[in-house]
């Protein structure tokens, strides 16, 4: 395995493993979207209001991907939004 992957893989554990980061985005996600880019909007604000850490769209388009790929409780429900995206 390369260090990228090491590297990668490594940022994604501890992003799974912060607890207040998950909460952020959950909340993030139970509020509400219509667009991808809200929803990376809404877990930054909830970011720093929570933790007082300032993320870039960057980092919250990384962390929102990252959850929906390892969450069990959105990837159905991100697949479904973004297929209603698609069709409005």
């Amino acid at each position: 395995m390369s260090k990228s992957n090491r590297w990668y893989m490594d940022e994604e554990h501890k992003l799974l493993c912060d607890h207040k980061k998950t909460k952020c985005f959950v909340d993030a996600y139970d509020q509400g979207f219509d667009t991808w880019e809200e929803l990376h909007h809404n877990y930054r604000d909830l970011v720093y209001k929570t933790t007082g850490l300032k993320i870039d769209a960057t980092e919250a388009k990384w962390d929102c991907e990252t959850y929906d790929h390892h969450l069990e409780i959105t990837s159905n429900n991100l697949m479904r939004h973004g297929e209603n995206e698609a069709n409005a």
